[in-house]
């Protein structure tokens, strides 16, 4: 329903799929905020004292697939 609302004011399918985007993708700035955000994560990526192999593994995977989803 929310999403009905977000484009149930706009005039065209172009409009549409900007608000959308942006919506859920976020402007350029937050891109590029999200980006310099887990390029630092990922340098500064090491295992915690009473981490397990499993949690590290879960925390780099996730900061890679996001880094490659940017």
């Amino acid at each position: 329903m929310d999403e009905y609302f977000r484009v149930s004011n706009c005039k065209n399918a172009k409009e549409m799929w900007d608000t959308l985007q942006v919506t859920h993708e976020g402007t350029t700035d937050v891109k590029k905020s999200r980006l310099n955000t887990l390029t630092h994560e990922y340098e500064l990526f090491r295992m915690y004292q009473y981490d397990i192999i499993q949690d590290m593994q879960k925390r780099f995977t996730y900061i890679v697939n996001h880094l490659a989803s940017l």
